[in-house]
């Protein structure tokens, strides 16, 4: 059996993740919910949830390793990036302190 790099669990899990929430677009309709509809709905916010968090953990550690060997992306570069997703997301883009500890 095969080992995944840390990067190839994150991709995995952030793919996961975007699945698990395109499940939750039709909360983005005005409708009632019958309480089936809201218990499964509730049920998918959950697994959205849990994708989340499963990314957040691989892609702290590739930092933190980055980081420890003296990896630095240019800060242009990041300020750009973070522009651009501000522009696509909204005000959901925060800004992350470094290091993460």
């Amino acid at each position: 059996m095969s080992s995944l790099s840390r990067a190839e669990v994150a991709r995995d899990h952030q793919a996961a993740s975007a699945i698990a929430d395109a499940q939750l677009s039709p909360l983005g309709f005005d409708s009632v919910l019958t309480p089936a509809e809201r218990t499964a709905f509730l049920g998918r916010l959950a697994v959205s949830e849990q994708e989340a968090r499963a990314v957040l953990g691989p892609s702290r550690t590739l930092l933190q390793q980055a980081q420890a060997i003296g990896l630095k992306p240019p800060v242009a570069e990041l300020v750009d990036m973070m522009r651009r997703e501000r522009e696509a997301r909204g005000a959901c883009v925060v800004d992350v302190k470094l290091p993460l500890t």
